[in-house]
């Protein structure tokens, strides 16, 4: 039920376990798996639930606090770490939380790792640019053609993007293109094409060089800011073809920010404009899930749906859309 998203459910299943008592065998796993599942209730729907995710907050403190930081209690601890950097703006505490998981002598290498790249995560948030790129370098070169290896190595060239050096990071991103996760290389493909796109002549791009310092705003929960820079991006460069990506990048955050009938708006000027565009589909495919959950109107998401697999059936969102259909 959890990994369908199906909450309530899983949330009442792990309830019943707890309710058991502290002697039974699944009581450690049901306690975990509840917190982690109210962690994801709060943070993977549109709008963040800012005051449910405060009671996560004090759930998690109050659990680690009870059952101490060890191997068993590792995923509660990474969870709380991202809740209190990118959605409670508290990156010291976060910081060391991780530390402390990285600090422990009988926690595995893969941890060490994984918990390494959530570290760098939370110091690009703080603006550590050079020290995030120093940790992603050093998990992608301990980890050698392994998906943590993929992720830190494309993180590493997303830092590079948001700074600017877009000849390395599509480098990087190219090698990319072959990794394992059909996600990763499809998220390494995107943004490569992106910078191939947009880069003029001399290596450089002052539109793209804006959209980039956007979408570092945007993976900083810097909203506001990110707007600002789209909306100077979009007045200065209003005809140039990076517009769709700018778009689309303004639609994603109206819709983190619970702002759903203006997103709506800007994903079908999308899907209409720039038809024969590499987001045509996407943008389609966004609109659909906001009829079908946000709207509740099923009948305009199955037409939406049934359009991407008539009108785009090469798309990466064919499939999704069929089952969602």
């Amino acid at each position: 039920s959890a990994s369908n998203n199906q909450f309530a459910i899983a949330r009442n299943s792990y309830e019943y376990v707890i309710g058991l008592g502290d002697l039974s065998p699944n009581y450690l796993q049901a306690r975990v798996g509840l917190l982690n599942v109210k962690y994801r209730q709060a943070t993977s729907g549109y709008e963040i639930n800012y005051e449910l995710l405060r009671n996560v907050e004090a759930e998690y403190e109050k659990t680690i606090a009870q059952m101490g930081i060890r191997p068993q209690t590792v995923s509660l601890v990474r969870n709380l770490a991202n809740l209190k950097a990118f959605y409670l703006n508290n990156t010291r505490e976060a910081s060391e939380l991780l530390k402390n998981v990285i600090d422990l002598p009988n926690v595995s290498n893969r941890v060490r790792g994984e918990c390494r790249v959530e570290l760098a995560d939370i110091l690009l948030l703080k603006g550590d640019l050079w020290d995030a790129h120093l940790l992603y370098a050093q998990v992608d070169k301990s980890f050698r053609d392994d998906p943590l290896a993929h992720e830190a190595r494309y993180k590493n060239a997303s830092l590079s993007f948001y700074m600017g050096e877009f000849k390395w990071a599509k480098a990087q991103l190219d090698v990319l293109k072959s990794a394992t996760s059909r996600l990763m290389a499809n998220d390494a493909m995107a943004l490569s094409l992106l910078i191939q796109d947009n880069l003029e002549k001399e290596g450089d791009s002052q539109p793209l060089r804006m959209f980039a310092r956007a979408e570092m705003h945007t993976f900083m929960h810097n909203y506001d800011q990110a707007l600002t820079v789209l909306d100077s991006l979009e007045q200065k460069f209003s005809l140039h073809q990076i517009m769709d990506d700018v778009l689309m990048s303004r639609a994603d955050i109206l819709i983190r920010t619970g702002h759903y009938p203006k997103a709506d708006q800007i994903l079908a000027s999308v899907a209409t404009q720039y038809a024969a565009g590499l987001h045509a589909a996407d943008a389609l495919f966004k609109r659909a899930l906001l009829q079908e959950r946000v709207f509740d109107n099923k009948e305009a998401a199955m037409e939406l749906y049934t359009e991407i697999m008539t009108q785009y059936p090469g798309s990466l969102r064919n499939a999704d859309a069929r089952n969602r259909f």
